[in-house]
């Protein structure tokens, strides 16, 4: 069977799946792929950069947003039309150099994205309980590297696909706190540029948390018919 033809046999067949009430239980991965792009370190710097500039940039989320879709949607379909992950296709196409490379650099963004979001956990925890920031990073990082050493992947998916919902939070913070809608629309719709280091460096973070690296891994390949 060809690639096409094997690539549209999948679709189909994903296309049935996903249909009726059973439709919670397949969202799984995509669901938690899609929220942990709303991750601590990204919540922690949109709050500060609101709190710094107002909503002076909000126009720039908008304009990150298609760039995360298309990002999340090549890889999905690379992952579907070819049964492999990102990192198994550079492999199988490129020289070792620009594995290592595209590797390495996905390691070192990677661990810094995850220490940012660690540590805002404990920044937030230490604004609800009396405890140190060290001993917040101490907890969270030993709950995650317990959870995910004790429980196999499906049954931490179950796991994260619950808690993904905190999301919502969000929206309802944006319901219950005192804001000017019609500013905040006004400033999504049109552009306010500052060539100021501290604007240039607010515009930079907004881009470089709504775009993580770990988003260009995030496909998940379904298993190859028997048949086929």
């Amino acid at each position: 069977m060809s690639d096409k033809s094997f690539s549209k046999n999948v679709h189909s067949g994903l296309h049935l799946k996903f249909r009726g009430f059973g439709v919670f239980r397949k969202i799984g991965p995509g669901m938690v792929t899609g929220a942990a792009d709303d991750d601590p370190s990204g919540i922690g710097t949109y709050s500060q950069v609101g709190a710094a500039f107002g909503f002076r940039y909000l126009w720039v989320l908008l304009l990150c947003y298609p760039f995360a879709v298309a990002v999340q949607e090549a890889t999905a379909r690379l992952a579907i039309a070819t049964q492999k992950g990102l990192s198994t296709l550079v492999r199988e196409r490129y020289s070792k150099p620009v594995l290592l490379g595209a590797i390495a650099l996905v390691v070192f963004a990677n661990t810094f994205n995850i220490a940012a979001d660690i540590g805002a956990m404990a920044e937030s925890l230490g604004f609800e309980v009396p405890v140190p920031r060290w001993g917040g990073v101490i907890l969270f990082g030993g709950a995650i590297l317990f959870l995910e050493l004790r429980f196999r992947y499906r049954t931490y998916e179950k796991i994260l696909k619950w808690l993904a919902f905190s999301i919502f939070s969000c929206v309802g913070v944006a319901l219950v706190v005192r804001s000017e809608l019609l500013d905040a629309v006004k400033a999504a719709v049109k552009p306010s540029l500052g060539f100021t280091t501290a604007s240039l460096v607010a515009i930079t973070a907004i881009f470089g948390t709504t775009i993580s690296p770990y988003l260009f891994f995030s496909g998940k390949t379904p298993k190859r018919s028997k048949k086929s």
